[in-house]
């Protein structure tokens, strides 16, 4: 054991080290105690040393790379400084002003809202001062800043003074959302600041022309060589991305198309583009006839300039490191260990920034890469025998024609890539499915189909962005060429992301089966250096396929449904201004009542088919949308385009509101079988019934508006009732409290988001209902919370998603229960 260590120190330094971060993570052990022991095994070290002790070093020698893991992540992400600007930020925004310096780059997001509206741009800034009573005062931290409003986008290293609302970031409202506090506070951001309009914004100073400045301005002159406004948005997003790592207004569309397929890698710079970068320098310092220890030090620095110009993450400083250490051993004649290289990277990123560990980019980059290095050669050793394996190793050994040879190299070439196209998926699919939820069957195939496009285009790209510094008359025809092949590349990407059933939606896998799969990839990899030995063939490998079927057969258990059997679930999501719903029927039917928000961007991405993940359900069945305003409806339709909802029921008022081509349009009615609801239409099977009770057929001669034309439905199961009501206010209120209607119900989704009418008291007194749902955005929260204390809204219980977040009302034969996702701030 102790040899098989100190022939792989590095190994056991970096798998040490991350154990200390996760041992940080998970356990809050006293920053002193954990220096003492650091302290404690170095001595150890240097005492066993001296005395010559084997094994001693070794164990102390991991001991203590250990404690510095847990140090570093105690120290970056569990403490803040006396001036750190979080301490004058609270849980509702504060109006402050404040100076600093922008960090890496600006990009810019376009909303995902149905409305038309302006591209927000986004950037990190460093704090220096804040403005207070007793004037300037020093401060520090990062925050992330958000411009409504237009505003010029290279704002690079440049000295700000901002006036805005800062806040802080929140724990997830709903299950299975992403934990925003948990994933900015990794990045070193604890608060966020809103900007209303560019006009609150002054420049103290321009980017420094030394250094990072220079960076910068080199970085915005090769964005301007490689863009051409005769081609369109998309050409030029691309090819940015492709080689400077950029993002735009368009750029979300391209990640969506690029991730859907499992083509995400091509267009964000990672370790395959410094690859390539790297060949295209040697071939170049070759065909120049450079030494070959020069032009490995040629692509040395060049890779370290490329590394210090693109934004800084995971995969580009291990691919960084990888080429830098296979140079050296170029130059100084060594032979490079491909996972000692691997493992070496992986200590650099996390002594940069040990959070990473937790970074999905992280966890994929790394994966991948070791199951490339260790298992790829042996997938084309099986495809090609040992024979073409010992030809390939050595080619002189086997004289054949040339033409035969050059048949076999592109073989070979094949092979190697398919190998890697099957490896890199069949190891990153667990965590995509954990992570997103997303299963593409067909990604390798799309990989090796564009592949050669991708590289075509990068290439290019690199020599657009070289040759237009240096020549740009001769740079003209070579940048038409790049934007071309990434508007074909482009194409390619969104027919195949059209393609019906090329993304299977699934719950995440357990975090142990997760783990498990990963363990068995390792012991896979291990198996040639094990012990154990069989004298066939096949008996060698038949161990590997009974774990794969266990944990194979451990998710599809894990993936069934979790709601227990004759039980009527209501799931209310937390979306600030807006409603959106999912009902569970106890016959296995799902429905959705509403999607939609003022507030909250990506909806149907960010929150309901997280959500739908998280409880293990894969369709729904149908969808209700109560009246045509957007906060009801504005993430329908990404969410009846994910989830294939065959139909669709909507307000018989619809017809003769003004806002009806847009919704039209917008959800694509043409497509999707449109059921106009009637009062005493019933829904569902067994013993549970979904009843309209409003609005009526006739509703276009009430004039109602939109709001009052929100469809009411009464859902009853084992005796109790649940009432939505969507957005009615007192005309239809009154309306149906006139009509001599059942109103009474256990619970009541309250009426526009919270909203007190002349009509409240009188409805409420008619429905009588024990538990009170609401939902709402903050401010309203508070609203209510002064109200409910006086009749007739005192003597219930009432639940926020402001307050509570995600709401889970169960209906049950013995009663009924409510189950808040948190107990509020």
């Amino acid at each position: 054991m102790t040899k098989r260590l100190l022939s792989s120190p590095i190994i056991a330094i970096a798998v040490a080290f991350m154990a200390g971060i996760l041992t940080g993570h998970y356990l809050a052990l006293p920053g002193s105690a954990v220096i003492v022991v650091s302290l404690l095994s170095l001595a150890g070290v240097v005492l066993s040393l001296r005395r010559r002790i084997r094994i001693a070093p070794v164990i102390l020698s991991l001991v203590l790379w250990t404690s510095l893991g847990l140090l570093s992540y105690q120290v970056r992400y569990q403490r803040c400084g006396e001036d750190d600007i979080v301490r004058y930020s609270s849980d509702q925004p504060v109006l402050v002003r404040l100076q600093g310096q922008v960090l890496d780059d600006s990009y810019w997001a376009q909303s995902s809202r149905p409305w038309p509206s302006d591209p927000t741009l986004y950037f990190p800034i460093r704090v220096s001062r804040i403005y207070t009573r007793q004037g300037w005062t020093t401060a520090g931290g990062i925050l992330r800043v958000r411009i409504k409003q237009p505003f010029r986008s290279h704002l690079r290293l440049e000295q700000l003074e901002l006036l805005g609302w800062l806040g802080r970031y929140r724990a997830p409202q709903n299950p299975g959302e992403l934990d925003w506090q948990r994933y900015q506070r990794f990045r070193g951001q604890l608060c966020w600041l809103t900007v209303e309009s560019g006009a609150t914004i002054q420049s103290l100073a321009p980017a420094a022309t030394s250094g990072p400045g220079l960076l910068a301005k080199l970085r915005g002159h090769f964005s301007s060589v490689l863009s051409d406004e005769d081609f369109s948005i998309e050409s030029n997003s691309v090819l940015k991305a492709m080689v400077l790592g950029e993002r735009d207004p368009a750029f979300r569309r391209l990640d969506l198309a690029f991730q859907k397929t499992g083509l995400f890698h091509f267009l964000c710079v990672s370790g395959l583009h410094l690859a390539i970068l790297a060949g295209f320098i040697w071939l170049l310092g070759l065909l120049v006839r450079l030494p070959r220890r020069t032009a490995a030090l040629v692509v040395m620095f060049a890779i370290i300039f490329y590394a210090l110009l693109v934004p800084a993450r995971a995969p580009i400083i291990r691919a960084t490191v990888a080429v830098c250490l296979l140079c050296l051993a170029e130059i100084t004649g060594r032979e490079s260990r491909r996972l000692h290289t691997l493992s070496l990277a992986a200590l650099v990123v996390l002594l940069w920034r040990p959070a990473e560990i937790f970074n999905i980019g992280f966890q994929l980059s790394f994966i991948t890469v070791a199951a490339l290095v260790v298992l790829c050669p042996r997938l084309v050793q099986l495809f090609l025998g040992e024979t073409m394996t010992a030809w390939t190793r050595d080619p002189g050994m086997y004289r054949r024609p040339q033409v035969q040879q050059l048949g076999q190299y592109i073989w070979l070439w094949f092979l190697r890539l398919t190998s890697t196209c099957l490896v890199a998926w069949f190891v990153c699919a667990p965590l995509l499915v954990y992570y997103f939820g997303w299963f593409n069957p067909w990604s390798p195939l799309y990989s090796l189909l564009l592949a050669p496009l991708a590289v075509a285009t990068l290439f290019t790209g690199y020599l657009t962005t070289v040759l237009g510094s240096l020549f740009p008359i001769l740079a003209e025809g070579l940048r038409a060429i790049s934007l071309n092949l990434a508007e074909l590349f482009y194409r390619a990407a969104a027919q195949l992301a059209r393609i019906p059933g090329i993304i299977q939606h699934l719950p995440a896998p357990h975090l142990l089966l997760l783990i498990a799969f990963y363990a068995w990839l390792i012991l896979v990899a291990l198996r040639p250096r094990l012990r154990w030995r069989f004298e066939r063939f096949a008996l060698s490998r038949a161990w590997m396929i009974p774990p794969l079927l266990a944990i194979l057969a451990g998710y599809f258990w894990w993936a069934g449904p979790l709601k227990p059997a004759d039980t009527l679930a209501l799931h209310l999501l937390s979306v600030g201004n807006g409603h959106a719903s999912i009902l569970e029927l106890p016959n296995g039917a799902t429905l959705a009542y509403d999607a939609g928000s003022m507030t909250a961007a990506n909806l149907t991405d960010r929150t309901i088919m997280p959500f739908l993940r998280t409880k293990h359900l894969r369709r729904l069945d149908g969808m209700v949308i109560s009246h045509p305003n957007w906060d009801h409806y504005s993430g329908a339709a990404e969410l009846i385009t994910a989830t294939k909802i065959p139909t669709l029921m909507v307000s018989p008022y619809v017809h003769d509101d003004p806002r009806r081509k847009d919704l039209s349009k917008l959800l694509g009615t043409e497509a999707v079988p449109t059921i106009i609801a009637s009062p005493a239409e019933l829904l569902g099977t067994g013993r549970a019934r979904i009843e309209i009770l409003w609005p009526p057929k006739s509703a276009s001669a009430l004039r109602l508006s939109s709001n009052d034309s929100s469809l009411v439905l009464r859902i009853t199961y084992a005796g109790r009732r649940i009432l939505l009501t969507g957005d009615i206010s007192t005309t239809a209120q009154r309306l149906l409290l006139s009509g001599n209607i059942d109103l009474q119900a256990d619970v009541l989704v309250w009426p526009h988001h919270g909203a007190v009418v002349d009509t409240t008291r009188s409805f409420f007194e008619a429905v009588d209902p024990e538990i009170v749902l609401v939902s709402c955005n903050d401010r309203r929260a508070q609203q209510i919370a002064k109200q409910r204390q006086a009749p007739p809204l005192s003597g219930r219980q009432y639940y926020t998603t402001a307050q509570n977040g995600a709401l889970t009302t169960l209906l049950r034969p013995d009663g009924i229960e409510v189950l808040p996702f948190h107990n509020g701030f």
